[in-house]
């Protein structure tokens, strides 16, 4: 049978949002975000597994991704999706995105 898991626990939500970016925002002598940058904030990419994919890390690196969706096989529990977690928010993003 399986264990019930209580609605306050950590995965409760079939899926957690995060690393969000904020929104554009040009400094000064910042170029302007180019459009792959522009549509990509609108996406929110899932992926498989416990690892960070290369391919997403590139696309938060050039600032072409707008979340990131968890899902419960994401993680095994709620420290290693806060290790995940922290590990996406690490990811350096272009200036006109932090």
């Amino acid at each position: 049978m399986r264990r019930r898991i209580q609605s306050s626990s950590f995965f409760a939500a079939i899926a957690i949002v995060m690393a969000t970016l904020p929104g554009v925002a040009c400094g000064a002598g910042q170029p302007p975000p180019g459009p792959a940058q522009l549509a990509g904030q609108r996406v929110v990419y899932p992926f498989a597994g416990t690892t960070v994919p290369s391919w997403l890390r590139d696309r938060i690196r050039r600032g072409e991704a707008g979340a990131v969706l968890l899902f419960a096989g994401n993680g095994t529990d709620a420290a290693a999706v806060r290790r995940l977690t922290d590990e996406l928010q690490a990811i350096p993003r272009p200036a006109a995105f932090d």
